[in-house]
């Protein structure tokens, strides 16, 4: 089975995770924008991700940010592999965001119902397990003391099926 390949985005102690419209709640439902390798992307990996970024969320990544840069694997319960580039951000505008959500006009929604960027702390509570990972790899460690969130948590849509209440729910800035 091939691999999923994405990008890791990091922001100022935040790292940008997508949320998948077909998920129930919140809960270790998040991902890093990815997706797997197609004919089109020539086997090269590194277009993989380009394209997948561009297609989930909107946002053009040039290639000159991850052709050198060395992938980082994780392995999902089921053997697959998540193959994955860090991208380090000092400005939102590197991404052409004005603020640490991706605007919902960006998303294909069939894969994306909401993409910002999230704390370690939170993201570590709300990205797929399998996931994790990542998060060790970048450097963060859970505290020992740190409490799992428990049950699902509820989505609330506007009459539109936009998600409307996950940046209150992520503690995201919509104006910064």
């Amino acid at each position: 089975e091939t691999p999923s390949v994405g990008i890791a985005f990091v922001h100022d102690g935040q790292i940008l995770l997508t949320h998948h419209p077909k998920s129930d709640g919140f809960n270790g439902t998040l991902s890093i924008p990815k997706g797997h390798v197609e004919p089109k992307d020539f086997g090269l990996e590194y277009f993989t991700a380009i394209r997948e970024v561009k297609e989930e969320i909107g946002i053009s990544v040039p290639l000159m940010w991850i052709i050198n840069e060395p992938f980082r694997v994780i392995q999902e319960p089921n053997g697959r592999e998540i193959k994955y580039y860090v991208v380090h951000i000092d400005k939102l505008e590197w991404l052409g965001m004005k603020c640490s959500v991706v605007m919902p006009t960006q998303y294909q929604r069939e894969e994306v119902d909401w993409a910002g960027f999230v704390t370690f702390e939170k993201a570590w509570d709300y990205l797929m397990p399998c996931q994790r990972p990542i998060l060790e790899q970048l450097g963060y460690s859970r505290p020992k003391n740190d409490k799992e969130i428990s049950g699902s948590q509820e989505m609330s849509y506007s009459e539109g099926g936009q998600v409307n209440s996950i940046s209150e729910l992520l503690s995201v800035d919509e104006e910064s």
